[in-house]
């Protein structure tokens, strides 16, 4: 069994919970996974490595369906802040082949933006 079908479970389970540290380890990965060469390969690479922070992502927006105050709660901004760095972090390392994943994001996180915006 390879190391890469659990990169998320790894970010976990190997005690990294420091928001630094999380962030660290997104981009650590990321950059193994610019250098692999075979594009389908990086692409579940990718899939893999954000498997948990889109979870969350997905819990998010799914209950923001329900009730636009969920996105008013300061735990869920900073949840959403948090994978926002994520997505950062891993986007710098790995490059062009995270559009994929800024793609699945994309319409949500603009909508996100807007409601917050819209209450400050």
């Amino acid at each position: 069994r390879d190391w890469r079908a659990d990169v998320g479970a790894c970010a976990l389970s190997s005690g990294i919970n420091a928001e630094y540290g999380v962030h660290t380890f997104y981009e650590a990965v990321g950059y193994m996974i610019q250098a692999q060469a075979d594009v389908q390969v990086q692409e579940r690479l990718i899939e893999k490595l954000m498997s948990l922070p889109n979870q969350v992502w997905d819990r998010i927006i799914n209950n923001a369906t329900h009730s636009v105050d969920t996105l008013k709660d300061p735990e869920c901004v900073k949840q959403l802040g948090n994978i926002l760095k994520t997505n950062v972090r891993s986007c710098q390392a790995i490059g062009h082949p995270f559009v994929t994943q800024l793609g699945r994001i994309y319409l949500d996180m603009l909508n996100v933006y807007q409601v917050l915006s819209e209450n400050i």
